[in-house]
């Protein structure tokens, strides 16, 4: 029986407008694609997740790998408050998840100065019973241990869980250590499937799971 959504909070519960923001830093489309890739995609930035990185640090040691990109790097750092994008409407979904009984918990993989710019005073957090954060544990998605975490903290039963990620990988490793796991593939499918949840509980879930192990779902 499900008694526990888990929600990851980056293209779940938040949107990000990554190049966006260094388009209107005077940045042309590719540059700020190109930019935003290589600062996101590399390595260090998992270390800035895992809490082993400040924002000071991590603009530090990409302007040394990327010399020529110093300035973008910098500006991006210092104005990541302009990044996200909230999603109200899911928001409100998941207060009608806590108001039918529902546990609503967060697992996501951010860093500590992000997430307090981010996530930490966002409205759903006033809906949320319990959440582990990769910079918390200096563990991130989808290493078994962020999960097992987050089960172990709130003693709760991995078969009544549900856990909602954007990611392929970190469905994967959900369900790796046994908790029922969903791609959200857009915000418009979370607002549908949520919908769907209010509306017929764990029959949602089955559906959902069935669509997407489909030819047509993937």
């Amino acid at each position: 029986m499900l008694k526990n959504v888990i929600f990851d909070i980056g293209d779940v519960l938040l949107s990000y407008r990554w190049r966006t923001v260094l388009t209107e830093a005077g940045y042309g489309p590719e540059d700020a694609r190109e930019i935003s890739r290589s600062i996101t995609r590399n390595p260090l930035w998992n270390q800035l997740d895992l809490g082993l990185l400040t924002h000071q640090e991590i603009t530090e040691k990409l302007s040394e790998l990327m010399p020529d990109r110093r300035e973008a790097i910098t500006w991006f750092f210092q104005n990541t408050d302009r990044l996200h994008i909230g999603r109200p409407e899911i928001w409100d979904r998941v207060r009608r998840l806590k108001e039918a009984g529902y546990g609503i918990y967060l697992l996501s993989n951010y860093g500590r100065e992000m997430y307090e710019i981010h996530a930490a005073h966002q409205p759903f957090q006033d809906y949320v019973d319990g959440a582990v954060v990769s910079f918390m544990i200096h563990a991130a998605k989808p290493d078994p241990e962020i999960y097992e975490t987050l089960l172990g903290r709130y003693g709760l039963n991995r078969e009544e869980c549900l856990f909602l990620d954007d990611r392929e990988v970190n469905v994967k490793g959900a369900e790796a250590v046994g908790i029922r796991a969903l791609q959200v593939k857009s915000e418009e499918w979370l607002a549908a499937f949520l919908d769907q949840l209010l509306e017929s509980g764990e029959s949602a879930v089955s559906a959902a799971r069935e669509e997407a192990a489909s030819p047509e779902g993937t």
